[in-house]
């Protein structure tokens, strides 16, 4: 498992940053799974009690509350045979050198006066099988944490002499921004809740064609068509001459060889002693962690989506290959969602997803849909549509130094795959961008981008048509 993690809201200036700035961390984690044994649990570290009785441990451990002291602790301790239990409870601020929490009597949530109270007893607690829930209220700012500040923290709960069980945790930092900009995220409109729900990966454009429909040939002279035919169409499938029949098979064993299997072969040693619980539930265990620089575009694909998203452009410069799979994404404390991640060897470029960007919206409006027919020496028919797209940008926080932001617009554009098809694009206002990066993809697979600049608490409009012209007696499919 990958987690990918972009920079908190509440650690951004009053300025706009601009896209280069933009800083991920990427946490590599495994997840480890152990057959059970009874209903013990199994620990990396050799810590047993001695008289031979199953170690005690801290399960689910969350910590809530951190903008403002105190903070929830809340967790449950388990122990096989049911024994008496000492905690401790400790944060660290370089993730070594631990200190005892300052702990509060009081109830567990300040906004709701009824609800249960949290002690600071830490000492021959009872624990179960299943273990036994406990909540506990950890003034920081008595331990020299002060609230105006962001800070990084790891705290600890373990059984006296037993394996930590550690969570890191932001603590602090009460600028009323961070109240201004989560309205802004959930202000998107009903049937919207929270940008988390839509995912942090956008979809991109997919090519596409528009061919002649070519009706089935009927009357004496069918079968001889149909003959004549079927060997072009096996040929073009390379099963007619022998040297396409072999360069197909070199292309099918090769494609088998693809990298990406190489990725199973890695072995990662886990730097520090692990607890793995026996259940059905894999445990994940952190591998490493790692800064990367990103070089931040927003993207937008309107046919398929009117969100725009947020991706970086950044380079593994970690000492790990990142294997294929999901990476569950975070903006700050915020889970936005899971995105999709190819292998990526050291020092290979590669897209980060980090969400969608809910302070630019989107809305795509077709507003001509027409068909010329021939004229008095013409026999071409012309299909004709167009389509405006309208951008506005209510503050985006990842800018240019003028407060604008530049969206690569990306659509598709039908391929012929007749020659007696004309595909024309002749109309985009702007024009789309001929910038090297985009030129292959556009020319082969009819994908075309707009770099589209679009103004602080301003507007932008992206204009294009796109026309087909055919001989009258043809009919046409894909369009």
């Amino acid at each position: 498992m990958i987690v990918l993690r972009s920079a908190s809201a509440t650690t951004f200036p009053s300025a706009p940053l601009p896209p280069s700035s933009i800083a991920c961390t990427v946490i590599l984690a495994a997840s480890l799974a152990l057959a059970s044994c009874g209903s013990g649990l199994f620990a990396l570290e050799s810590a047993v009690n001695s008289d031979n009785n199953g170690p005690s441990a801290i399960n689910e451990l969350t910590v809530t509350s951190t903008r403002q002291s105190p903070a929830l602790l809340d967790f449950l301790v388990s122990d096989p045979d049911r024994d008496r239990v000492d905690l401790e409870i400790e944060f660290a601020l370089d993730g070594i050198s631990y200190q005892r929490a300052t702990l509060l009597d009081g109830v567990e949530s300040l906004q709701d006066p009824g609800a249960a109270t949290a002690d600071t007893d830490l000492d021959n607690l009872a624990s179960s099988l299943d273990g036994v829930r406990y909540r506990k209220l950890w003034d920081f700012t008595a331990d020299g944490l002060a609230a105006e500040e962001l800070t990084g923290v790891r705290v600890s709960v373990r059984a006296a002499g037993r394996a930590r069980r550690t969570l890191d945790v932001l603590v602090g930092d009460t600028d009323p921004e961070v109240t201004l900009t989560a309205a802004s995220v959930s202000s998107l409109g009903d049937g919207v809740s929270g940008i988390a729900n839509l995912g942090a990966q956008g979809p991109e454009p997919a090519m596409s064609w528009v061919d002649v429909l070519e009706p089935a040939s009927k009357g004496r002279f069918a079968g001889r068509f149909a003959t004549d035919s079927a060997p072009a169409s096996m040929e073009a499938l390379g099963y007619v001459e022998g040297e396409r029949v072999e360069e197909s098979a070199e292309a099918y064993s090769w494609a088998h060889a693809a990298v990406e299997s190489e990725g199973l072969s890695l072995r990662y040693r886990i730097a520090r002693s692990e607890t793995v619980e026996s259940r059905n539930e894999p445990t994940v265990v952190l591998v490493g962690q790692a800064d990367l620089e990103a070089e931040a575009e927003y993207y937008c694909a309107p046919t398929l989506d009117t969100t725009v998203w947020l991706r970086g452009i950044a380079t593994n410069t970690s000492p790990w290959t990142l294997l294929p799979g999901r990476a569950a994404v975070f903006f700050g404390a915020d889970y936005l969602g899971d995105a999709m991640l190819d292998m990526v060897q050291v020092e290979e470029e590669f897209t980060l997803h980090l969400g969608a960007a809910p302070m630019i919206s989107v809305e795509r409006t077709q507003f001509e849909d027409v068909e010329e027919e021939p004229g008095f020496l013409s026999s071409t028919v012309s299909k004709r549509r167009s389509w405006r797209v309208h951008f506005e940008n209510h503050g985006s926080t990842v800018a240019n130094s003028d407060g604008s932001v530049t969206v690569l617009v990306r659509e598709s554009v039908p391929v012929s795959q007749d020659s007696r098809l004309e595909v024309l694009m002749p109309k985009s206002e702007p024009k789309y961008s001929e910038d090297e990066r985009w030129t292959q993809e556009r020319e082969e697979e009819g994908i075309y981008t707009w770099e589209l600049q679009v103004p602080a608490n301003g507007d932008a409009d992206l204009v294009y048509s796109v026309e087909i012209r055919h001989p009258n007696e043809l009919q046409v499919t894909g369009w």
